[in-house]
């Protein structure tokens, strides 16, 4: 971790960097226009930028894809935490046959932070049909949150009304969002828009601890300090007011883009695409996911060129409708492409020991380091490399900080796939949803016992320590 520490303060204190963040800071509605941006290093300047300026930082790309590898290397390179990503709310982005739920909640979950931390240093990618997408005012959804916080009182009946007040429903035992649970002290809550369930543990009426588990195992995937519960947007009324994402931004906010003109043909394209799968849609009920597809409103690309007309706007592409005040030369261009020739790699990295520029390179897997120290003894090559254990999309080289960064998956001409948050799916909710429908007298299949008769849950008594029940709160057990 120590290398990419160095890597990062490099850029924090590049002359370039600086000098893009001055017109950023010094000038209303800059258009810059970044030249010489290759691989990685868009990310590493977004992330120099981002800690020089904080405030809040929205990336554009031309497409999901793009906007996924992107989050993807940002998220490796930088605090995960400050890194966010907002989808549209289709499953298949461009298809308008089916809304994605969880896609939704991560949309209000995302843009409730332009509302509640519009000073701290927040980067947030997205692409067109995302960009485009209108939404509910994240501040009537604020209105709506529940704010739990270890330590503080909390007051349950009250919380159990506003829950079912904002669409929750109370079972035994929580696997999808929108439900909370409550056994004894033991409450578990599945937010909206969060990817895992709470679980709080109260000691009379105080908030003793709160933490993440997963549904399934029901194991704690970490602590927590405080939550908030997130409504689902379904629930909030229709007449509050339909924003767009520029209109949600403080005016401090700024704009990172690649094509300007792709952009606006992408929303050109999308528009009428939606349009007329709205037209082709069936009647259906109110509530329903075919309604809310007949809500979805999208803004044209004169109302987005509109609204980077003014702002500060950066682009890493080219500006074809907005004019631009400044250009910064980066001078970083892409190493060569390998193929897995290796003399040619060895080649590439001997030139750069001669002429002072440092070799990294970025993996994943431990193991990846050993076979290059291996490869390069047994070739005879005298090649030093500095690895660093993370994962990006494409390497570079920065001749000006003297820095050469190269991927294994690059090297070896592997496909890198990008991952993004999917949260508790269907599938493992539907395991645990199996389980709480089943009746004594179904027939089960047991894994080391074969073909069986169930016979219900037994519920396990908690023991009580000084009046306290234990953290060790554990599933039921079926019995067959």
């Amino acid at each position: 971790m120590e290398n990419l520490e160095l890597i990062r303060s490099e850029y924090e204190g590049d002359k370039r960097v600086a000098e893009l963040c001055s017109h950023l800071e010094v000038i209303d509605s800059a258009k810059i226009r970044l030249d010489g941006v290759a691989g990685a290093s868009y990310a590493m300047i977004v992330l120099a930028a981002a800690q020089n300026l904080r405030g809040i930082h929205i990336l554009i790309e031309d497409d999901k894809e793009a906007a996924a590898y992107l989050y993807n290397t940002l998220q490796s390179l930088g605090n995960p935490h400050q890194i966010l990503f907002l989808p549209d709310s289709m499953k298949r982005s461009g298809r308008y046959d089916q809304i994605d739920n969880h896609n939704m909640q991560l949309r209000t979950e995302t843009l409730s932070h332009i509302i509640d931390l519009p000073r701290a240093a927040i980067i947030i990618v997205s692409y067109p049909e995302a960009a485009m997408e209108r939404f509910v005012d994240p501040r009537s959804i604020r209105e709506e949150k529940i704010k739990i916080t270890q330590g503080e009182g909390l007051d349950t009946d009250t919380m159990f009304e506003v829950l079912m007040d904002l669409g929750f429903e109370r079972v035994d035992f929580v696997y999808e969002p929108g439900q909370f649970s409550v056994r004894g002290g033991i409450i578990d809550i599945f937010s909206h828009g969060n990817e895992w369930p709470y679980r709080l543990e109260l000691f009379d009426d105080e908030v003793e601890s709160i933490r993440e588990f997963e549904p399934l195992s029901q194991l704690s995937r970490r602590t927590l300090s405080y939550v908030s519960i997130i409504p689902n947007v379904k629930h909030i009324k229709k007449d509050n007011e339909q924003i767009h994402l520029l209109t949600a931004l403080p005016e401090s906010a700024m704009i990172w883009i690649h094509h300007e003109e792709l952009l606006l043909a992408a929303m050109d394209k999308t528009g009428p695409l939606l349009e007329k799968a709205k037209a082709d849609l069936p009647e259906t009920d109110v509530g329903s996911e075919l309604e809310v597809l007949k809500d979805l409103e999208y803004i044209t690309s004169d109302t987005m060129l509109d609204g980077l007309s003014k702002r500060s706007v950066v682009s890493h592409g080219s500006f074809e409708n907005l004019s631009e005040t400044h250009r910064v030369e980066m001078g970083i261009k892409p190493h060569s492409s390998f193929n897995k020739n290796l003399k040619l790699l060895i080649q590439e990295m001997e030139e750069h020991q001669k002429s002072g520029v440092r070799n990294f390179l970025f993996t994943e897997n431990a193991r990846q380091v050993e076979r290059f120290h291996r490869i390069f003894h047994d070739l005879n090559a005298d090649v030093k490399f500095e690895p660093v254990m993370k994962g990006v999309h494409a390497g570079y080289i920065d001749e000006s900080l003297g820095i050469a960064i190269y991927t294994d998956h690059q090297i070896f001409n592997r496909f890198h796939k990008y991952q993004l948050r999917r949260g508790y799916t269907k599938d493992q909710a539907m395991q645990v949803k199996m389980l709480r429908e089943l009746k004594p007298g179904d027939f089960v299949t047991h894994i080391d016992h074969g073909i069986g008769k169930y016979s219900g849950l037994e519920k396990i008594e908690i023991p009580k320590n000084n009046n306290k029940e234990t953290a060790k709160d554990k599933a039921p057990t079926s019995i067959l």
